[in-house]
């Protein structure tokens, strides 16, 4: 039987920071119940991150997509990628600078969309076997989005298109719905109970936003 959900993050060429470090293990405590696996490029990083995470699952890529976003792009829009994570029904992807708030990620995995994210891409849930079947067909036009002139941090300018026109590949929530999932940082009212807020705030600077983030980082 397959798992519903894994979450999937990079460990960056350069590792990650001590602010990086405080927002994974916020995310780990929040979403209790579901996987987490890395994604390294290098074999150095497996003993620290599993000292930090032992109940992780650690998998290595290609070094060269590991030097930023956008070289991780390189990796998340191909097939093999998704076919690593066949186990799962859905990878919610961590970029990074997101906090949690409150665990619903069964809830956005159960409104059977085939991709929800923030709008800059830092933490996006993706249905697997829907990302495998489209990462084949679209190759072609994948390998033109890579070497083209548009300028992109990750590749969810090019899912973004796809979830558009009068015939869209990918079955998304409507830009209301998907308040709900995430919202940039600047943008949260934060008169709001816990419980009214979105799934995941991003945009996130520990350093400049320490005192609005003190109670969701104390895990409470």
């Amino acid at each position: 039987m397959r798992e519903l959900a894994t979450i999937v993050i990079p460990v960056w060429e350069n590792y990650w920071s001590a602010e990086d470090l405080s927002l994974l293990q916020q995310a780990i405590y929040t979403l209790k119940g579901f996987s987490f696996v890395f994604v390294s490029g290098e074999n150095q990083y497996q003993e620290q991150v599993q000292q930090l995470f032992p109940e992780s699952t650690f998998y290595r890529f290609d070094p060269k997509y590991f030097s930023g976003q956008k070289a991780f792009a390189q990796l998340t829009l191909r097939e093999e990628f998704y076919e690593q994570f066949g186990w799962a029904e859905y990878m919610l992807l961590l970029l990074g600078n997101t906090i949690f708030v409150k665990n619903e990620l069964h809830y956005w995995c159960k409104q059977g969309h085939d991709y929800v994210s923030d709008k800059n891409g830092w933490c996006s849930l993706r249905k697997i076997d829907r990302f495998v079947t489209l990462t084949k067909k679209n190759r072609r036009g994948i390998h033109k989005f890579l070497s083209g002139s548009v300028a992109f941090e990750n590749d969810h300018i090019y899912w973004h298109k796809k979830s558009k026109g009068l015939w869209p590949a990918l079955n998304v929530p409507t830009e209301i719905v998907s308040r709900y999932f995430s919202l940039p940082f600047d943008q949260v009212n934060w008169d709001l109970k816990r419980i009214d807020m979105p799934f995941t705030i991003t945009g996130i600077d520990p350093n400049s936003h320490a005192e609005k983030l003190e109670l969701l980082l104390k895990h409470k």
